[in-house]
């Protein structure tokens, strides 16, 4: 185990607000629920919810992935923050489509509703962009990240390396 990786308390640390993370997207999404009324688009009303609950779940799974991964403290940090990213703003996209009542979203293509037919507001603007430009750019690093650290370790967690190094 390198220096400059990891150690088993930043690990446990993000593994942590990881989870803490997930309980937090969740009640979210429980929240988010109970509000199905006041959504003018409740189609996308439906879409926030399950894409906050379905976050909450990779949060709570991939929290485990901490001691495996074999990355620099600043590359966790990255991947840490990525993850955040990705979680939580593809709901929000779908929750500001929800309340504004705008429909861009899964519309492409449909000739009544296809977003480069109709004038956007800033509502179709901040819900559009959360989802390219931040959302996907932030997923594709968390990921890519995620299979580096895990493909340079060795199956091993890092309290095992730990353990073993100060025996």
């Amino acid at each position: 185990l390198n220096m400059a990786d990891c150690d088993a308390a930043l690990a446990r640390k993000l593994r942590k607000h990881t989870l803490i993370s997930g309980a937090l997207i969740f009640l979210v999404s429980c929240f988010w629920g109970l509000l199905g009324d006041l959504a003018p688009n409740y189609k996308a009303f439906t879409g926030a919810h399950h894409q906050w609950a379905h976050a909450g779940e990779v949060l709570f799974a991939l929290a485990f992935a901490y001691p495996y991964m074999r990355l620099s403290r600043q590359k966790m940090a990255v991947y840490f923050w990525s993850l955040q990213i990705a979680m939580w703003t593809n709901g929000a996209a779908y929750a500001v489509a929800a309340l504004s009542n705008d429909h861009w979203l899964g519309t492409f293509g449909h000739p009544d509703r296809d977003p480069t037919v109709r004038a956007w507001t800033h509502w179709s603007w901040l819900s559009f962009l959360l989802v390219p430009v931040l959302c996907g750019p932030a997923c594709f690093v968390a990921f890519a990240l995620l299979l580096v650290g895990l493909a340079r370790g060795d199956g091993s967690s890092i309290e095992v390396v730990e353990a073993a190094k100060a025996k």
